[in-house]
């Protein structure tokens, strides 16, 4: 009964319009989600960005999160506090902030004190990260896209360390308009464990039906993926994931997915997870 109630309040705060003077924006999202013989899951969450222009190169962003996890006591956090330079083709970045391999198997860092550095060319894009988070962390990937006459075509290598090193290639191609295969790898060189995911995309870029939807398929074992993975639930585990994403209004959006999955001892983690959020 709580939890639908909370939903309510949600959905009806959601309703009132709320602005902010330029440059802030944000984001109002509840999640809900329930994995196999665990509690049930409710997460109210409030995001507040700010981005601010110094120069026409020089700009400060940070964001800033309120999460609360069931009864739980709410956690307050500074996700981003960075400084970021644009020249030409590289851009840089140095405070705390997010840095992704890939689609983020084999890390997905957040709120994490460091630099990192883009540079791009017509077909090629190389970037570093290097910082601190209780360790030292360090990430560096190479992407090529359109490889000679293989259009719609991309190769991305990336290799991070935190206590293990870790290396990984992502293969993706468009095999139609709003449908792409990818393909992303991961093993860790200390103990030899190694993973994979292979995702089917289909992404609608109609505005009457903003909708994406994929089916994925992965086995990865113990280890195979490091401590900063976007999923925690990936580590250990084989099994499918369908997603959905829906675009209920301008700025309202429902996020949702099913897995069928289990460990690699075959204990069942089937899962599902449903989010409400809107931009504001």
């Amino acid at each position: 009964m709580k939890f639908f109630l909370n939903i309510f309040i949600l959905i009806i705060i959601m309703q009132v319009h709320i602005t902010f003077a330029a440059p802030f924006s944000g984001t109002l999202s509840y999640e809900y989600s329930k994995q196999a013989e665990q509690e049930k899951k409710y997460s109210p969450d409030v995001t507040i960005n700010l981005n601010c222009d110094l120069t026409n190169q020089l700009s400060f962003n940070g964001t800033f999160e309120s999460n609360r996890t069931n009864n739980q006591p709410t956690t307050n956090t500074i996700n981003n506090a960075y400084l970021a330079y644009h020249h030409a083709n590289s851009d840089y970045r140095i405070g705390k902030q997010n840095y992704t391999l890939s689609n983020g198997l084999i890390a997905s860092m957040s709120g994490t004190n460091g630099i990192q550095a883009h540079f791009t060319t017509t077909n090629n894009t190389a970037s570093f990260f290097y910082g601190q988070d209780n360790r030292n962390l360090f990430a560096l990937s190479f992407m090529l896209n359109n490889l000679g006459k293989h259009r719609n075509f991309m190769l991305e290598a990336n290799y991070f360390q935190e206590d293990s090193p870790f290396i990984g290639i992502t293969a993706s191609k468009q095999l139609a308009n709003n449908t792409s295969l990818i393909i992303e790898t991961t093993k860790n060189l200390t103990t030899t464990a190694a993973g994979y995911l292979i995702t089917l995309e289909y992404d609608s870029t109609q505005q009457s039906d903003d909708m994406d939807i994929s089916l994925s398929y992965r086995n990865i074992k113990q280890g195979a993926v490091s401590a900063y993975c976007v999923d925690s639930y990936y580590d250990h585990s084989k099994g499918f994931r369908i997603t959905f994403n829906k675009s209920l209004s301008k700025n309202t959006t429902l996020d949702a997915y099913r897995d069928i999955a289990a460990s690699q001892d075959n204990i069942a983690i089937n899962t599902t997870a449903l989010t409400l959020s809107r931009n504001f």
